[in-house]
């Protein structure tokens, strides 16, 4: 027959045995990034821990813009902004200085868009490459189409 001593002891290791068995597999789960979408998204994380970070985060900020159409080149300014709908996209304000804002999809160091704003139908790509982000677009009013180059230098 088991003492009540020796029934309380086993009881007291038993715990020991649950709780640390429990703190040894909680704290083996792999952090990391865990978002899909993030540029050093970690497969085999399972906590998230902050650390996500995204293509579209390269594109964010002012750009001073030198561009080249077919009808002739100018000069102004634009600014990219991230998006309502998401970390894969970003919007381009006062895009080909027609005062519109065009959301482009990110793909890694590129962006794709085909958007109407205001009567012309804008399509196009880009790529950044560290402070330059350039943009091969067409814009067309259903009459007449402008094919330009914006090359974008970040302030």
């Amino acid at each position: 027959m088991i003492k009540a001593s020796q029934l309380k002891f086993m009881q007291r290791m038993l715990l020991f045995i649950v709780l640390t068995s429990t703190v040894v597999l909680t704290s083996c789960r792999k952090e990391g990034c865990t978002d899909t979408i993030a540029e050093n998204y970690t497969a085999d994380a399972e906590d998230e821990d902050g650390s996500c970070t995204y293509y579209s985060d390269k594109f964010i900020g002012g750009y001073d813009v030198s561009e080249s159409c077919s009808v002739g080149t100018t000069v102004f300014s634009i600014v990219v902004n991230e998006s309502d709908n998401g970390k894969e996209y970003i919007v381009i304000s006062n895009f080909g200085d027609y005062g519109v804002n065009i959301t482009a999809e990110v793909i890694g160091n590129n962006i794709k868009f085909n958007e109407s704003k205001d009567g012309i139908d804008f399509e196009g790509s880009g790529s950044i490459a560290e402070s330059t982000l350039t943009i091969i677009y067409s814009a067309t009013d259903g009459v007449f189409t402008d094919n330009c180059t914006m090359t974008c230098i970040k302030n």
